[in-house]
């Protein structure tokens, strides 16, 4: 078989495949898939299963790593009219990605332009004292709740010394994110 030339190789190889010797990549693929399906040897128990599988990986492979453009200079098949719609569609749709990821990082640049003035401004530091008096006012709130601790006429007390001390953790959860962000 190795003294075949090129083309009587490809012949053969489609044939295994059964596919036209002039087959383009795709239709390679879906009748590799086809042939695959219906002879691995996990499915197909007959004896020569595995022989034929072989052979049919072996076509895939030759048709795929010589492509018959390649050798002739030509297109391996005429467009059809479906395929040129269907390039068309998949350009188009490359450009809008292309587009939308141009916005996307130009938009970034932008905020993180804007964020850079805002950290230089006094507007940050505005918001820090804002964000820190809050803090401590809530964390008085919750050791004045847990100070006052056992609660009178409450049924639960301890519920209440529960939620103050959930309350600290959360809000110091919050303050430590702050903080991470402000830094970032």
């Amino acid at each position: 078989m190795h003294t075949l030339g090129f083309k009587d190789m490809r012949a053969y190889y489609a044939l295994v495949l059964g596919i036209s010797p002039e087959a383009g990549e795709a239709e390679i693929k879906s009748a590799y898939r086809r042939m695959v399906k219906k002879f691995h040897p996990d499915i197909n128990p007959q004896p020569n299963a595995q022989e034929r599988f072989l052979e049919i990986k072996k076509a895939y492979d030759y048709l795929l790593a010589f492509p018959y453009a390649a050798f002739t200079g030509a297109e391996s098949r005429p467009q059809t009219a479906e395929a040129k719609r269907a390039e068309e569609r998949n350009k188009k749709r490359d450009m809008r990605r292309q587009r939308a990821d141009a916005m996307r990082k130009q938009k970034e640049v932008e905020e993180a332009e804007i964020w850079e003035k805002f950290k230089k401004s006094k507007g940050i530091w505005i918001l820090v004292f804002v964000v820190m008096v809050a803090y401590f006012v809530i964390m008085g709130a919750c050791i004045k709740n847990i100070d006052d601790y056992p609660y009178e006429n409450v049924k639960n007390p301890e519920l209440g010394l529960f939620g103050s001390v959930v309350v600290m953790f959360a809000f110091s959860y919050l303050m430590y994110r702050f903080y991470r962000f402000i830094r970032s």
